[in-house]
C-alpha cells in the first residue's frame, strides 16, 4: 500500500515538502495538514488554505493534531468561528486562545451564559469570556462565579434605581454575597420592602442578612430578632448585631450565652477524674460549639471559670 501513497506522506521530509507544491484546493490541502508526519509541511499547508470554514476544520478536527498547529488555525477565523472553537475545539487550552481572540462582547456574553454551568473546563472558558468584557451584562454577572462579579455588579447598582429595577436589585440581594449583595438590600425601602427585608434577614446570605437586620425596626420586628438570636445557622456576627437592635432595658440582653458562637444557655459544668493527664479536672464546655476550658488538679479542688456571658456584653465586643 505504500507504493500508492502520495508524496507528502514520505518519511523524508524533502521530498514531502517537495510533493506539497503540487497539492491545490483547501480540501486537499487539509488532508495534508490533518495527516502529514511533518510539522513544517503540515504548517506551510495550512498557510495555503483560504477558506475559512476549512481552517476552523482544522481547529476543531478530532484527530491528533499538535496545539501550535491548531493555534496558527485560528488566524483570520471570523468572530463566530472563534465563538465554535471556544465551545468545541478538543482542548481547553486551545478553548481559552479563541476566547483570547475574540473582540466581540455579544459573543463573549453568549458563551458565559451558556457555559457557566457546565463542567470545570466549561467553567474555566466562560470565566475567561466574562474576564475578556470590559462591562459584562447583568445576566452574566448573576450567572457567574467569578472574583470580578462584585466590582462590576456594583457598576451595575450604581445605575439602578427603586422601584425601576427592583426585580434586579431582589435577584442581586438573594442570589449574590460580599459588598454588591449588601448594597442591594440598602435600596429596599423598610416601608414597601417589609416583608422581603425580613425574609433576607432570616435566611438570606451572610451579607444581604447582616444588611437586613440593620434595616428592622423594634418593637415592628422583635418577634424576627428573637427567631435569628435562637437560630443556629446565625453566626457570632448576626448575632451580635442582632442583639444591638434590641432596646438597652430588653431583659433578652441579661441571657448568658457563649461568647464563641453566641448560643444561650449552652455553657455547662462537668468534671471527673481524667486517665489521660492521671488527674482530677473541672471545665466549663459550650454544648453548641464545643469550646472548653478545662482546668486540672492533683485533688480535684481547682476550679475552672464559667466564660458565658451576658448577651448585653456580648453585643459590646
Amino acid at each position: 500500500m505504500g507504493l500508492f501513497q502520495p508524496g507528502w506522506m514520505s518519511k523524508d521530509e524533502k521530498k514531502a515538502m517537495r510533493s506539497l507544491e503540487k497539492v491545490s484546493g483547501d480540501a486537499a490541502l487539509f488532508k495534508v495538514v490533518t495527516e502529514c508526519p511533518h510539522p513544517r509541511v503540515q504548517m506551510l499547508a495550512l498557510s495555503r488554505i483560504k477558506e475559512e470554514g476549512r481552517r476552523l476544520d482544522v481547529v476543531l478536527t478530532k484527530q491528533l493534531l499538535s496545539f501550535d498547529l491548531r493555534r496558527a488555525a485560528l488566524h483570520g477565523i471570523s468572530e463566530e468561528g472563534l465563538q465554535q472553537a471556544a465551545k468545541k475545539a478538543p482542548t481547553c487550552e486551545l478553548r481559552l486562545e479563541a476566547v483570547q481572540r475574540m473582540k466581540d462582547e455579544t459573543g463573549l456574553a453568549a458563551i458565559v451564559m451558556e457555559l457557566a454551568e457546565g463542567n470545570r473546563d466549561d467553567r474555566r472558558v466562560s470565566e475567561a469570556a466574562y474576564e475578556k468584557m470590559t462591562h459584562p451584562p447583568f445576566s452574566c454577572s448573576m450567572i457567574i462565579h467569578h472574583r470580578r462579579t462584585d466590582e462590576n455588579l456594583l457598576y451595575d447598582l450604581e445605575k439602578m434605581t427603586y422601584p425601576e429595577d427592583r426585580e434586579k436589585i431582589l435577584r442581586i440581594a438573594n442570589e449574590k454575597d460580599g459588598r454588591c449583595a449588601e448594597k442591594a438590600v440598602m435600596f429596599l425601602p423598610y416601608e414597601k420592602e417589609r416583608e422581603e427585608l425580613r425574609q433576607l434577614a432570616m435566611g438570606g446570605k451572610r451579607n444581604a442578612r447582616l444588611a437586613a437586620i440593620n434595616s428592622l425596626h423594634v418593637p415592628e420586628d422583635r418577634d424576627l430578632l428573637d427567631a435569628i438570636l435562637n437560630d443556629p445557622k446565625s453566626d457570632l456576627a448576626l448575632k451580635k448585631l442582632t442583639a444591638r437592635m434590641l432596646p438597652g432595658n430588653d431583659p433578652m440582653l441579661e441571657r448568658r450565652c457563649c461568647p464563641f458562637c453566641g448560643a444561650y444557655d449552652s455553657v455547662v459544668h462537668h468534671g471527673g477524674y481524667d486517665d489521660s493527664a492521671d488527674m482530677y479536672y473541672s471545665a466549663w464546655q459550650c454544648r453548641a460549639c464545643g469550646h472548653e476550658d478545662r482546668k486540672h488538679s492533683v485533688t480535684g479542688s481547682g476550679q475552672a471559670k464559667d466564660f458565658s456571658v451576658t448577651l448585653r456584653d456580648l453585643s459590646l465586643k
